[in-house]
């Protein structure tokens, strides 16, 4: 049986390295794969032709001239010559299509490609999300488009029963086609630390991500600008479009120039993290980011807005709501001064995350899944 991976995203985040999980865990299974990846993302590049040294036999590297970009869901419809190539490419030649996607709009030409060819095509999707809920420009059109590629998917695998819910009941898709396969760290190769006994002066936050509208990073310069007198450092760990328009704010504002440091894409930010005093994810919307699961590892605290897959896994005095400015301060100020208490938040997000961050049951997890698709792969 021959699987093609597929992920057109020009950016590298959480949901690429649980691709690569995956990958790694079906190639360690003897199975025949191939990825299709973008050129413009080289990071996917580097890390792909790594896995390629030690799968030569197993493992076929397909680079793609293009990328999923803005209104793609409406985009993948009308770019005929991307389809035409895409379907040249797999007609035939698979029997079995994942679509890696961040959302329903990224790698959806894949979608349309593989349909055309009559295979059947899976969708390896993080959360339930239609372009309403990221705020997005006309998402009431690229909405009606997204609905029709997830009515197109012969199945989905997804990270978290809550996004399972949703993708039943929000989008009246059958339970028997969608699969749960959670995030995973592997907690043997984070480094211990204790639980903090004393907090950096000034205080050090740190966030880690794209730096995108979706992220909201713009969030926490608004607050910090609201409380000048309030002392801290906040490290910003990522790049992404919205990078030279942040980076002008915080050079042009006085209150921000002097807490705010970008410090760019990381390849070890644990490292980074183990150095501060907590882990700001204030998301418009999240899947179950592994920066939450990689904190809870190394007991950091985290302060994270109650959404989605985050929503499921932290406690409630570890949230707060989107986009509200004074409930973000009241959880900071409890975190920031109820010193026992946090502790003990602390260890039960590190008993949590060590509890269910099996490799062994992921790659059973995998094999059982990937089973199930390829022995149903002409339904």
């Amino acid at each position: 049986m021959k699987i093609l991976f597929y992920n057109d995203s020009p950016i590298f985040g959480g949901h690429e390295i649980m691709t690569v999980n995956v990958v790694r865990s079906l190639l360690s299974m003897d199975y025949e794969l191939t990825f299709a990846y973008s050129l413009f993302n080289q990071k996917f590049h580097d890390i792909l032709n790594e896995l390629l040294i030690s799968y030569p036999n197993n493992l076929t590297l397909m680079p793609v001239k293009f990328k999923s970009s803005h209104i793609q869901s409406i985009m993948s419809f009308f770019q005929f010559l991307d389809l035409i190539l895409l379907y040249k490419k797999v007609i035939n030649k698979f029997d079995l299509i994942l679509a890696s996607q961040g959302d329903i709009e990224i790698s959806s030409k894949i979608i349309i490609a593989g349909k055309l060819a009559r295979i059947k095509v899976i969708s390896y999707i993080p959360s339930d999300f239609l372009p309403s809920d990221l705020g997005v420009p006309f998402s009431w059109l690229r909405d009606k488009f997204a609905k029709v590629l997830y009515r197109m998917v012969d199945g989905f695998i997804s990270i978290s029963p809550s996004f399972i819910n949703g993708l039943q009941h929000k989008l009246n898709l059958p339970k028997n086609k969608i699969f749960l396969l959670e995030n995973i760290i592997n907690c043997n190769k984070i480094p211990k630390y204790k639980l903090f006994d004393r907090f950096h002066k000034p205080f050090r936050f740190i966030m880690v991500g794209a730096v995108n509208s979706r992220k909201n990073q713009i969030f926490l310069l608004n607050w910090l600008e609201m409380h000048p007198n309030f002392i801290c450092e906040l490290l910003i760990v990522g790049t992404g479009p919205l990078s030279p328009q942040l980076q002008s704010r915080v050079n042009s504002s006085s209150i921000l120039n002097s807490k705010v440091r970008f410090l760019g894409w990381s390849d070890n930010p644990l490292e980074i993290m183990s150095e501060c005093d907590l882990l700001l994810i204030p998301s418009v919307v999240e899947g179950v980011p592994l920066v939450m699961l990689e904190a809870a590892a190394i007991k950091l605290p985290i302060l994270a807005t109650d959404a989605n897959g985050m929503a499921d896994f932290l406690p409630h005095e570890m949230k707060f709501k989107l986009n509200d400015y004074e409930n973000f301060s009241r959880k900071l100020e409890f975190l920031l001064s109820q010193h026992n208490e946090v502790n003990s938040l602390i260890e039960a997000n590190y008993q949590k995350v060590i509890k269910y961050n099996d490799l062994n049951y992921f790659n059973q997890q995998v094999k059982l899944i990937f089973s199930k698709l390829l022995n149903g792969a002409n339904d």
